[in-house]
């Protein structure tokens, strides 16, 4: 790969974790500028919550069914019997970057790499941790097939995105803006409780297999004698008059799910649980693929998404360590491109939905 060629992915790596907005709603295009950058096969994120136990995962390249069996069956791909520790073993070691190189001979008879790694064409691993007061909160992993073997080559690369992945999780928003999906919506029917799921649309299937939704409040089975665990805690929200309203980050975005209470239709009947469930994006990462297809410089590109995020004209000479008059001329090149009028006009939408 080219130098400038090699710049640009690290210009797209770099918007994209100082929108923020989380690991969460860029994790696809982050796991594909990577793979891009390293040249790996594939690439996978993990992402951690503030005690370093994982929340979420997105593989970018992997088929439904080994994405299916990652989240039905975490535990025992990952810990004994029928694992070897091998989550455990990269959290906890002292090397952020390469750990993977030195992989134990037991690795390759574990289950993680059997059911996992192999039927996903893959081989070896390289990884890249990001901790925050010594603990684990986001990890990227690289796939290469038995052909292509790790070196110690991938770790410059990588201490760049550990830079940037660290400064996506440090300049997080606390209330970033969403913008809902058309089409991306599905809704469950469960018991009073929260605990049994009665019914699931096929679209509300499709948008959990989508988020790869694992863990905590974000486990969906695949029988339907169970629902996903955050029912229940809408559940405990719901009252018989008020809807109860729950958000939280997925691949991609965010999942915004609303739960009513409907009454029991005969004496025999149990009340039930309606959650309508919605897809959302964040407007952030829709305006960095936005710049990312205009035809500016780099800085030029900084200074539109300074902008767009709500920057101050004001400071923004001293943001970018450039003078007013050169300012000004970047300015001139931004507004011609984005046909926005002026400062203030860069932070609408308007300019985005122009064809």
């Amino acid at each position: 790969m080219n130098l400038s060629a090699r710049q640009r992915i690290l210009e797209e790596i770099r918007l994209l974790c100082q929108c923020g907005v989380g690991l969460e709603a860029i994790a696809s295009p982050l796991c594909d500028a990577t793979r891009r950058l390293t040249g790996a096969d594939a690439a996978a994120l993990f992402w951690h919550d503030e005690q370093g136990s994982i929340l979420g995962f997105c593989h970018d390249l992997a088929p439904d069914e080994i994405k299916e069996l990652f989240i039905m069956r975490f535990d025992e791909l990952f810990a004994p019997p029928g694992g070897n520790r091998i989550n455990e073993w990269l959290l906890k070691s002292p090397t952020t970057i390469g750990t993977a190189l030195d992989l134990p001979p037991e690795y390759f008879e574990s289950a993680n790499f059997k059911l996992l790694i192999q039927p996903s064409g893959h081989h070896w691993t390289f990884d890249c941790r990001v901790d925050i007061d010594g603990v684990p909160r986001a990890t990227m992993l690289l796939y290469n097939s038995v052909e292509r073997p790790f070196d110690r080559s991938y770790i410059p690369p990588l201490r760049t995105l550990q830079s940037l992945m660290r400064r996506a999780i440090e300049v997080q928003k606390t209330s970033p803006q969403w913008q809902p999906e058309p089409q991306a919506r599905g809704s469950l029917l469960a018991d009073k409780s929260g605990r049994k799921l009665l019914a699931i649309s096929q679209s509300a299937r499709s948008l959990f297999s989508r988020c790869q939704m694992m863990l905590y409040d974000k486990t969906i089975v695949g029988s339907t004698s169970r629902a996903p665990t955050f029912v229940m805690q809408l559940a405990l929200m719901l009252t018989d008059a008020t809807p109860a309203n729950l958000h939280f980050g997925v691949v991609g975005g965010r999942l915004a799910a609303t739960a009513t209470r409907l009454s029991a239709i005969g004496a025999g009947d149990a009340d039930v649980i309606s959650v309508d469930i919605a897809f959302e994006r964040a407007v952030e990462v829709i305006t960095v693929e936005s710049i990312l297809a205009l035809t500016l410089s780099p800085l030029q590109r900084e200074i539109a998404l300074y902008a767009m995020l709500g920057g101050s004209r004001g400071a923004c000479s001293d943001e970018f360590g450039v003078t007013e008059e050169a300012l000004k001329k970047h300015l001139k090149a931004i507004y011609r491109v984005t046909q926005a009028a002026n400062w203030s006009s860069l932070a609408t939408s308007t300019w985005r939905e122009r064809p």
